[in-house]
């Protein structure tokens, strides 16, 4: 069933249309034409200490079968769906093989997995597919390893732990939480050998990481630059206090998925209170989660621990995992209606929230169906290319190859220009919780026109911090003379003389 949705719903979206996908992309031609981790758009090649390995290296493997774009592109989306459908599959048989019902945690799965989130991220070159993937391996691994004993299995869970970590960072929180299974066991040697094993996988990335941090600007921090260094440079900068609200935020921030999945079919007002049955329901769902398969309740605690306390928009950190939510949901579901069929004096209660999620199920069904019936991922990702179309075509049009281009999405104009390009806009952690200023931007907009010294600034529509930045430095600072107008509302400037 994901596979067969996964496929129907590859389309024809440019690389870059979400920005990170095109970062992606751009290393992994770097591993595969022998340039190593580096930032082929930036002028320099910087080293990239911002996104783990993992993902780059399968995509090397695309622009070496593929050659060029679209092909590398095509290649690329169709692993993603086999990753998406592979861990689609591997979650739902560890879960059956740990005492779930076997269509219930099929079934719970792929209602999460055929979900537009998801397939708005699998259609694109993101690493959440192989992420997905990558943890139901782990779990296996690590389910083998507590099991059935074994030095060989723990470094195998061990070395599966260290994978994750290098597709995408977060996933260093299945070491501690495979480690603590193992030590439930009372038997040490296992967890010293698993722990090694997934030092020896993720030091050399983190060695060199760390050695290579200070190749990229803290102008550019937020977008190429390193996750922790940057992080706490803003708390040292606001003091702890930014972390509480950047935690108060995220948690307004998580009713938005939790709606997607809870929210009612028809009338929005019984939203508030499907949404807190629902997750009573969640609730219910993740301590059947925790008892089948500790692994997954485990790492999907600690993951969304730390989602809350990041200074990014929750909604990506949730869909990269959503199979599990709404697996974990059928669980609560089913311990429910069990209740509510038995005789007790929870059954009417029961009955109540049983209730509250069949109607909760039929609006998710209801958003969902519609959403893959309109192919809705689509639509931002057409946007997103035709925005920067105009860009692109004046660029290959008028700038040589040798110019440096400053825009709001870089990676799009290298991969499709082949002229290095830097972003237009610089943000900060404490810009997550507190909207950007244009006096701000166009503080930032001017340090990278220091610090890149562009032949050419161009903004492919207005209304953007960026934007108003742009037009600060045009009329009112003149250190920027329009020279040119795109389609659609797009400009091009060019630096005055210093």
């Amino acid at each position: 069933m994901v596979l067969a949705a996964g496929l129907w719903a590859l389309g024809a979206a440019p690389a870059g249309v979400y920005y990170d996908d095109g970062i992606y992309l751009i290393l992994g031609r770097a591993l595969a034409q022998g340039e190593g981790l580096r930032y082929l758009n930036l002028p320099g090649l910087p080293a990239a200490t911002h996104y783990p390995p993992g993902y780059p290296a399968v995509l090397a493997l695309c622009w070496r079968i593929g050659g060029d774009l679209p092909a590398a592109l095509a290649l690329a989306k169709g692993l993603n769906v086999l990753f998406l459908a592979g861990a689609a599959g591997l979650l739902a048989a560890c879960l059956a093989k740990a005492g779930a019902e076997p269509i219930v945690a099929a079934l719970g799965v792929a209602a999460g997995a055929i979900a537009t989130p998801v397939l708005s991220v699998t259609t694109v070159a993101f690493s959440e597919p192989l992420f997905l993937f990558t943890l139901a391996l782990a779990a296996w691994a690590t389910t083998e390893a507590t099991r059935k004993g074994g030095l060989a299995r723990a470094a195998l869970a061990g070395a599966a732990w260290g994978g994750l970590f290098l597709v995408r960072s977060i996933g260093i929180v299945a070491m501690p939480v495979g480690m603590t299974l193992l030590l439930r066991q009372r038997r040490w040697q296992p967890v010293t050998v698993s722990g090694a094993a997934a030092l020896a996988v993720i030091a050399p990335w983190i060695v060199w990481s760390s050695a290579h941090a200070h190749e990229v600007p803290n102008i550019l921090a937020g977008s190429y630059g390193s996750y922790l260094g940057w992080y706490l440079g803003a708390l040292e900068r606001e003091g702890p206090i930014l972390a509480g609200r950047i935690v108060i935020h995220n948690l307004r921030e998580l009713v938005r998925p939790l709606a997607v999945l809870l929210g009612p079919p028809v009338v929005p007002t019984l939203g508030g209170i499907l949404i807190p049955s629902g997750a009573v329901l969640l609730g219910l769902g993740g301590r059947r989660l925790a008892r089948l398969a500790p692994f997954f309740a485990g790492f999907l605690a600690t993951y969304l621990l730390i989602v809350v306390a990041w200074p990014y928009p929750p909604d990506r950190f949730i869909w990269g995992l959503w199979p599990l939510v709404t697996v974990t949901l059928a669980f609560g579901l089913q311990e429910v209606a069990a209740v509510a069929m038995h005789p007790g004096r929870l059954r009417i209660a029961s009955a109540v929230l049983l209730g509250c999620g069949v109607l909760s199920g039929l609006g998710y069904l209801a958003r969902e169906g519609t959403g893959l019936g309109r192919k809705s991922w689509q639509a931002s990702q057409a946007a997103s290319a035709a925005a920067m179309g105009p860009a692109v075509e004046w660029v290959r049009a008028h700038v040589p190859d040798s110019a440096v281009v400053a825009t709001v999405n870089d990676p799009l104009l290298y991969l499709y220009s082949g002229r290095r390009a830097v972003p237009m806009l610089s943000w900060s952690a404490e810009e997550h919780v507190t909207a950007q200023t244009v006096p701000v931007a166009t503080r930032n907009l001017a340090d990278i026109l220091t610090a890149y010294r562009p032949a050419y600034v161009i903004l492919p529509g207005g209304g953007t911090p960026e934007a108003f930045a742009a037009e600060q430095l045009w009329k009112e600072e003149q250190r920027l003379e329009l020279i040119d107008t795109l389609a659609g509302g797009g400009a091009v400037f060019a630096p005055s003389a210093p």
